[in-house]
């Protein structure tokens, strides 16, 4: 270690030890700011490497990697805040209206590691792993079981994880990619999320699927799924909304204007029933969250302007 490397180290005393010859907090001799060092495993040099040279709101910064007695010394932020399994210890679950913002946001630090080349495969996501801070920001911790991608390898050298968390590849039966990390990603989201609507449970199920190939190949595919939860609910509502409307208008148009009869709606490409079916069709799906069928939604906007332009006339 040339002189200035052990200068940077220097720079860094001692405040606390958090786990013994492994894990201290220390504090900034000039600047004062509280930092974490990590001794790890040499092999884990490339993968520090990568992360200080790519930052991510979503990850820890990294100040200093240096080597000493054939194992790396790491420097990284201090991050003020609460593991998300402290919160499920000491409340029992997360807020509904957080567990979407955070699935999206830890989508956001492994879309950092997978777009890296070579890809970093994290291994270890879990709620231990896994920090809010004082400003509600998610920001994904310890990567001392993380590992480069290898695209000319079967399996992983070591067998590392968590139970319970880990994919079923990490134990041996292929290489782990990043659909690994989506697997364990998955079982956080079981744990975290309260009342399972059906678009949750679909998405869990897909994360955790045992086949690889049958899960979302990347963390970008799982943020795209999270960010349409909770949108297409809202559109079937306005939907069925605008379903009954039409029936509604139909209905009163028909049956309480004696003036007007059938044959004055024969430029209308939806009649009652056609409604009162597809408003009867949306109440169903819409209590068991299904998709939005954009071919009614579509025809329903259409046949809207229709009814209103003939109901105008009516009453004129």
């Amino acid at each position: 270690m040339s002189h200035s490397q052990r200068y940077a180290l220097w720079m860094y005393e001692d405040v606390k030890t958090i786990k013994e010859d492994k894990l201290y907090l220390v504090r900034n001799k000039q600047t004062e700011e509280l930092a974490v060092k990590r001794y790890i495993r040499k092999e884990l040099i490339p993968v520090y490497q990568a992360l200080k040279e790519k930052r991510s709101l979503y990850l820890p910064i990294i100040y200093e990697i240096q080597i000493e007695n054939l194992r790396g010394i790491v420097i990284t932020e201090f991050i003020q805040g609460i593991t998300l399994q402290k919160i499920l210890d000491e409340n029992g679950h997360i807020l509904d209206t957080d567990v979407r913002s955070y699935a999206i946001q830890i989508c956001e630090a492994l879309e950092t590691l997978q777009e890296q080349e070579p890809k970093i495969i994290h291994r270890d996501i879990k709620p231990e792993n896994l920090i809010v801070t004082d400003s509600g920001r998610i920001k994904l911790i310890d990567f001392d079981a993380a590992r480069i991608y290898n695209n000319y390898s079967e399996t992983d050298t070591e067998y590392i994880g968590t139970q319970g968390y880990a994919a079923p590849e990490q134990y041996g039966f292929s290489q782990t990619d990043e659909r690994s990390d989506i697997y364990a990603l998955g079982i956080v989201l079981q744990r975290i999320v309260g009342k399972k609507s059906r678009e949750w449970n679909k998405v869990i199920q897909k994360c955790t699927n045992m086949d690889p190939n049958k899960r979302y190949q990347n963390a970008a595919q799982l943020k795209r799924a999270l960010e349409h939860i909770g949108k297409k609910r809202k559109i079937s509502v306005i939907v069925l909304v605008t379903l009954f409307a039409i029936s509604a208008i139909i209905s009163i148009s028909l049956y309480s204007n004696d003036k007007h009869s059938e044959k004055d709606y024969q430029g209308i490409d939806i009649t009652k029933e056609q409604a009162i079916e597809a408003c009867s069709k949306y109440a169903q799906a819409c209590g068991y969250g299904s998709d939005c069928d954009i071919t009614v939604y579509a025809f329903t906007l259409d046949a809207i302007e229709k009814v209103n332009e003939v109901f105008a006339d009516s009453i004129s």
